[in-house]
């Protein structure tokens, strides 16, 4: 009895795993081995296609907080990201003489409600990452963006802040 009841917890355990999918994913290339590298990435968000809520066009719902919000989320993700102990540094200035151009595709942001007696919300972001070899014009690494979720807080900016920081921390983890 207590096999079978072993098995059936590791069995769940199985597909619980299966069923969620990470929230990022190297799709192609060696991230790893990119971490690794002295070097500098250059890094470009891309809200062009972005969506809020699946809705309306990011810029749309943003309004005059547009330009303000995705400057700092570059610098957000920036700076969290060069806090990790790599080799690879990133950079939001064009004019450092940078080997790589990171380049992040924003589809999608959605708001979701924590799980707190307030009801604070979070921030996911969905989207892709692509790291070209300015040399070689060549992508060297692409990673899936899959509803990564920041940190909650009742005032958007913070939310929006959070979740980058996130980002960028959580990328030196995969």
């Amino acid at each position: 009895m207590k096999r079978k009841n072993l098995l059936l917890i590791v069995l769940a355990l199985m597909v619980n795993s299966a069923i969620a999918a990470p929230a990022l994913k190297v799709e192609k290339g060696n991230w790893v081995a990119l971490l690794k590298e002295e070097a500098v990435a250059y890094v470009v968000f891309d809200y062009s296609k972005a969506t809020w809520e699946g809705k309306k066009s990011y810029e749309e719902f943003c309004g005059d907080t547009y330009i303000s919000r995705t400057e700092s989320s570059v610098v957000d993700f920036v700076d969290a990201f060069n806090m990790g102990r790599t080799n690879l540094e990133m950079s939001n200035d064009s004019t450092l003489n940078a080997k790589y151009k990171l380049t992040f595709h924003i589809n999608k942001l959605e708001r979701k409600q924590g799980m707190s007696m307030w009801g604070r919300f979070f921030i996911r972001v969905y989207g892709h990452m692509e790291i070209v070899n300015l040399e070689s014009n060549e992508i060297v690494c692409a990673i899936a963006i899959n509803g990564h979720a920041g940190g909650d807080d009742f005032v958007p900016e913070h939310r929006l802040s959070k979740c980058f920081k996130s980002l960028g921390w959580k990328l030196l983890d995969i």
